[in-house]
């Protein structure tokens, strides 16, 4: 007949190392679940549905194992931002803030370099001479030009932007930047 360990004896753990039945007591009570589905798995084999209830057994103890591990995970995490969210926190507004110094810098200079263009631009427009009309062939008023006009060989600039946002606009957008710092 078996003998009952009482408390302080010496018990086999998992190892198979001897430990008293106080230091067990944990290890017993995280057992004793599969232990009891064990027990159900016995009787499942009883009823003939051995593979079914292997598989329905492995299906609980992993989905037991996952929601440990889970809500240990989640606990750890939750851990680790309250002890570092500080520094983290700080080292995040540090680095915006000089991301934000040098979009700031790299603006002026920008807003800067972009007046003396449109300046520069302007310049060249109003040394441009005038496009002229070709002249009318028919009567009056009609307005059919003559074909065999030559235009002047050189470019002209004319009032109407090609391509791109209006002057004010762009160097409100870079006063807004330059504003960042």
């Amino acid at each position: 007949m078996t003998e009952i360990p009482t408390i302080g004896a010496e018990v086999p753990n998992g190892s198979g190392n001897l430990t008293s039945l106080d230091e067990a007591r944990p290890e017993i009570q995280v057992r004793m679940p599969t232990f009891k589905d064990g027990m159900r798995f016995v009787g499942a084999l009883a009823a003939g549905d051995a593979a079914e209830a292997l598989d329905a057994l492995d299906r609980e103890f992993n989905q037991a194992a996952f929601e440990r591990a889970a809500s240990s995970a989640i606990s750890e995490l939750e851990a680790f931002k309250r002890k570092h969210a500080g520094p983290l926190e700080a080292d995040a507004a540090r680095s915006l803030g000089v991301l934000r110094s040098k979009v700031s810098d790299n603006a002026r200079k920008t807003a800067s370099l972009y007046a003396a263009a449109e300046t520069a631009a302007q310049s060249v427009k109003k040394l441009s001479p005038p496009v002229s009309a070709p002249a009318e062939t028919g009567p009056p008023g009609s307005g059919e030009a003559d074909r065999s006009t030559v235009i002047a060989p050189f470019v002209a600039t004319t009032s109407q932007r090609s391509a791109g946002p209006d002057r004010g606009t762009v160097e409100r957008v870079l006063s807004h930047l330059s504003g960042l710092a």
